[in-house]
């Protein structure tokens, strides 16, 4: 069985290496690397958005509401 390196193992999983898949997270992270005077705060913004949008729709459905 061949070793597996963690630093390796955890840049291939946060560069997204092996999946087509871009999540939101993702893709900001993306776009701030690439704006060399990028602070953060939108990613931080953006990331708290996406955070509320979850916790509102798993509530929803706990209280099931969907099929209104």
């Amino acid at each position: 069985m061949a070793e597996i390196d963690n630093e390796t193992l955890f840049e291939k999983i946060n560069t997204g290496v092996g999946t087509d898949l871009i999540t939101m997270t993702r893709w900001v992270l993306d776009q701030q690397r690439k704006v060399q005077d990028a602070s953060g705060d939108l990613t931080i913004l953006l990331t708290a958005i996406q955070f509320g949008c979850k916790f509102v729709a798993s509530k929803v459905k706990q209280a099931g509401l969907i099929n209104l």
